[in-house]
């Protein structure tokens, strides 16, 4: 079938009924659920200095919360298919820690240990798992921020990474991938 259908929904990731709900409308709908990529994150004010406790705990609901809502709806169907893959994007941050990303960089960290830790989990279940860390990309989480004038990536450069880690022969599974300008 060459014909694609693309759903969109709006989810909030920090509500695991609503994430649970979403992959079961997939489900319903599509027969199958094949691919999860987690996505969603926020990057605020992380200094641990600053003492902005609300913005850590939103980045950690999103991020960590959010990542593993995601992986906690899929998992039950992938294991069952035997099948499916797992992308979650963490970040550079995560291995390059600066003095005003102490909390942002943790949350990513979080997300490559978890990924890291799942793998191990589903060896030989055939459910695959992949950590994509992007450097700089444009987005509006960095809108306003040149990063010292270096070129951010595009979405499409993050898009093929993910693309190259699900298109990997059955027997390969692609842990993780770094992807940064030149």
């Amino acid at each position: 079938n060459s014909q694609s259908e693309i759903d969109t929904h709006i989810v909030d990731v920090t509500q695991k009924d609503e994430v649970a709900k979403l992959v079961k409308e997939t489900e319903n709908k599509f027969g199958h659920v094949d691919i999860l990529v987690n996505s969603a994150g926020l990057m605020l004010s992380s200094a641990i200095t600053d003492g902005d406790v609300e913005a850590w705990e939103n980045m950690i609901d999103v991020n960590v919360k959010g990542t593993l809502y995601g992986i906690n709806a899929v998992l039950p169907i992938f294991l069952n298919q035997s099948t499916g893959h797992i992308i979650n994007i963490a970040s550079i941050s995560g291995f390059e820690v600066t003095k005003t990303n102490a909390v942002y960089s943790a949350t990513k960290i979080a997300i490559h240990t978890i990924t890291q830790a799942l793998e191990k989990e589903l060896a030989r279940t055939g459910v695959k798992v992949t950590s994509v860390s992007p450097g700089m990309v444009e987005t509006p989480m960095t809108e306003g921020n040149d990063f010292g004038g270096r070129k951010k990536l595009d979405t499409r450069d993050i898009a093929e990474a993910v693309v190259y880690a699900l298109t990997q022969p059955s027997h390969v599974n692609v842990n993780e991938v770094t992807v940064r300008t030149v």
